[in-house]
């Protein structure tokens, strides 16, 4: 399946809570979509801090 401005890399950039009080960006492997699923490309995130 062709979809255009989305890269088809095997890998994506995530933040992830790696412990308590420590983040990160860790490698992982794209998820593929399921036949109800749609792929959304992020151009900005916030983290909430009052969390």
């Amino acid at each position: 399946m062709e979809m255009s401005g989305v890269s088809r890399s095997r890998t994506m950039k995530a933040f992830v809570m790696l412990g308590i009080g420590e983040t990160g960006f860790v490698e992982k492997p794209i998820p593929e979509p399921g036949p109800n699923d749609a792929i959304i490309k992020t151009t900005a995130a916030l983290v909430c801090t009052s969390d």
